[in-house]
């Protein structure tokens, strides 16, 4: 069994949550669309199983934190965005599996 994981550094998930919010932000999900479709054509054939988001429960948690959401005085507006930020992963993981199936 091939596995690859290629994860995106930490200046291009800077530069997609200055431009687009992170993960809170629907153009960070169109984003990582084009960057799993691109990851999937360039490795047709030679890798199996893709693992676009690793341990989501825990990104979702972490990208809260480093957007600022954590410290937000309001617990219920940060749920909120901590539930769009892993809602917005599940749809970014969903692209993987519909690049994979083209």
């Amino acid at each position: 069994m091939k596995k690859a994981k290629y994860p995106i550094k930490d200046e291009e998930l800077l530069a997609l949550m200055k431009k687009y919010g992170g993960w809170t932000g629907r153009g960070t999900v169109e984003a990582f669309k084009v960057y799993a479709e691109t990851i999937v054509r360039r490795f047709a054939g030679r890798v199996k199983y893709y693992v676009p988001i690793n341990e989501q429960n825990i990104a979702s948690l972490v990208a809260g934190m480093h957007s600022g959401l954590m410290k937000l005085d309001d617990t219920k507006k940060a749920q909120k965005a901590i539930s769009q930020i892993s809602h917005h992963m599940f749809i970014a993981s969903a692209s993987v599996v519909e690049a994979v199936k083209k």
